[in-house]
């Protein structure tokens, strides 16, 4: 969409344009390339590759008799660099408002987790492989996540962060927690 992100550095364009006509397709001033319009106007190219940043896609028809219609455009972003990783995930005991190091227990089955990532990026949580949920990074970075109940014994979790073009970061380094919710047999004298 106009405006908008992709990983994609080589996106197909397409469009209707008069039949037969000759549809040329630029990046700013540069031909990309031309197709013929179809027998129902439908046309499509795909692009050569784009560089990261800005682009603006022109396109024009050029009928039989050499009319060549308004130009036709869509700006967007090609974003094909992954966000970095996680270093900083913070797992905190909402009980004792402490945080759980990593290799600690808890008494809290629904730990919150955060750190920083890339500005407006989804945060992904997982407990092993296993999808916990995900929360979206505010515009300075930080996000936020309650975790949903966690069973007693040990999760190893981890996060990954997915950028607005669709570019997912590494997987972080998994801080391991035990979830221990059992209160211990009564003391004996």
């Amino acid at each position: 969409a106009a405006g908008s992100s992709t990983n994609d550095n080589t996106p197909a364009i397409s469009g209707t344009a008069e039949v037969g006509s000759v549809v040329k397709v630029y990046d700013g001033v540069t031909l990309l390339g031309s197709v013929i319009a179809g027998s129902n106007g439908a046309w499509s190219l795909t692009s050569t590759t784009l560089a990261d940043g800005s682009h603006t896609i022109n396109v024009t028809a050029t009928d039989a008799a050499g009319n060549v219609s308004p130009n036709a455009s869509i700006t967007f972003t090609v974003d094909t660099t992954a966000p970095i990783a996680v270093t900083n995930l913070v797992v905190t005991n909402d009980v004792t408002n402490t945080t759980v190091p990593n290799g600690g227990s808890t008494n809290d089955n629904t730990p919150t987790l955060t750190g920083t990532a890339e500005a407006n990026a989804i945060v992904t949580v997982y407990d092993g492989t296993t999808v916990l949920g995900s929360t979206t990074a505010s515009g300075t970075g930080a996000w936020s996540f309650v975790s949903p109940v966690l069973t007693n014994g040990t999760h190893p979790l981890n996060v990954t962060v997915k950028d607005a073009a669709g570019n997912v970061s590494p997987a972080s380094a998994s801080v391991t927690i035990t979830v221990d919710t059992v209160a211990p047999n009564s003391a004996t004298l």
